[in-house]
C-alpha cells in the first residue's frame, strides 16, 4: 500500500467505533509503543534479552471512552501512564487479553533486573 493510501486507511478505520474492548477490559501492550514516535531506538537501546524474540508487555486497563466510542483511555499501572487512543491503536496494539508463551510480563521484578526499562 502506498504512503497516501495507508494514511487514508487509518484516518478511515479511526472513524470507526472502537468494538473490541470496552471499558475495564485487561490487555498486554508492547513494551514498544514508547518507542512509535523514534523508529524503535528506544526500545533498541534497552538491550533487552530476546527483544525480537519475545514480546515484552505491560498489562493495561482500558478506563473510558471520550468522543462516543472513537476514542478510548488506557492506563499502563506499571508506569503509571495513560493513553489515549484512537481506533487503529486499539486495533493494533491493544487487543491482546492473554498472556502467551512469546510475551514477557514487564513488572516490578524486571524492573529490577532491567532498570533502563523505567
Amino acid at each position: 500500500m502506498k504512503s497516501t493510501e495507508a494514511k487514508k486507511f487509518k484516518s478511515d478505520v479511526d472513524k470507526m467505533n472502537i468494538t473490541s474492548v470496552k471499558p475495564g477490559d485487561t490487555v498486554y501492550v508492547d513494551l514498544r509503543v514508547y518507542s512509535l514516535d523514534d523508529d524503535g531506538i528506544w526500545y533498541d537501546n534497552l538491550k533487552l534479552p530476546s527483544a525480537y524474540t519475545k514480546r515484552y508487555v505491560m498489562k493495561g486497563v482500558y478506563s473510558k471512552f471520550i468522543k462516543g466510542r472513537t476514542i478510548i483511555t488506557i492506563k499502563i499501572p506499571i508506569f503509571n501512564d495513560t493513553f489515549t487512543w484512537n481506533t487503529s491503536s486499539v486495533l493494533w496494539y491493544g487487543t491482546d487479553d492473554v498472556l502467551t508463551d512469546d510475551m514477557i510480563l514487564v513488572d516490578r521484578d524486571l524492573l529490577i533486573r532491567y532498570p533502563q526499562i523505567n
